[in-house]
């Protein structure tokens, strides 16, 4: 064969990889990936799934998750007719993660709100339960007055709670010689040196 001629080949023709690599040389050493890993007769490829954007669904799954937060992998998986496998590429991706901490984020500050204006209006109603009762020349005894007051000022930021200081436990180590040690034992068993 010339040195000049090129040998055409059939796409029916199959190389070995060497055959290969003489006809293409460096050119596919440059071009070409790594091989893929073999596994007896299979080849595994690992292929990362990235999710680009999530869609109504994806919405949908993650409200449940907010929704039921001790909800397993594999029966939200079941609802929503997704592999145990796919939930999981799909929750872990960061694109899923990043839209699930904003709707966690927005379900708290409505939660949060929901719960202050509650806790809002009972201390308004019991405020007012309170002046109507000052308000009547009933009696109020010292002590419910107290209390009445202590509450109100701690309420306002006047009064702190105060903390009970629980006792400490010390530990005091000595270091001393073999001799201090049986000086100190002849001393208690009552031999004198």
């Amino acid at each position: 064969m010339n040195p000049h001629e090129v040998e055409v080949l059939s796409p029916h023709d199959l190389l070995t990889p060497d055959e290969l690599h003489d006809t293409l040389g460096e050119l596919l050493d440059a071009n070409m990936p790594a091989p893929p890993a073999v596994n007896g007769s299979r080849q595994t490829v690992v292929v990362p799934y990235e999710l680009q954007r999530v869609n109504y669904t994806h919405h949908a799954i993650m409200d449940h998750m907010i929704a039921n937060p001790t909800d397993k992998m594999s029966d939200i998986a079941r609802k929503f007719n997704y592999t145990p496998a796919w939930l999981s590429t799909l929750v872990h991706s960061d694109v899923f993660q990043r839209e699930l901490t904003k709707r966690r984020a927005a379900w708290r500050n409505v939660h949060d709100a929901r719960l202050a204006g509650q806790v809002t209006e009972v201390a308004e109603r019991a405020l007012k339960r309170l002046a109507e009762v000052f308000e009547d020349d009933e009696p109020v005894s010292p002590k419910a007055a107290n209390e009445i007051a202590k509450t109100a000022l701690g309420a306002l930021g006047f009064v702190q709670k105060q903390e009970k200081a629980e006792p400490a436990n010390v530990t005091n180590n000595y270091n001393i010689t073999a001799e201090e040690l049986q000086l100190a034992q002849n001393i208690m068993m009552g031999n004198r040196p």
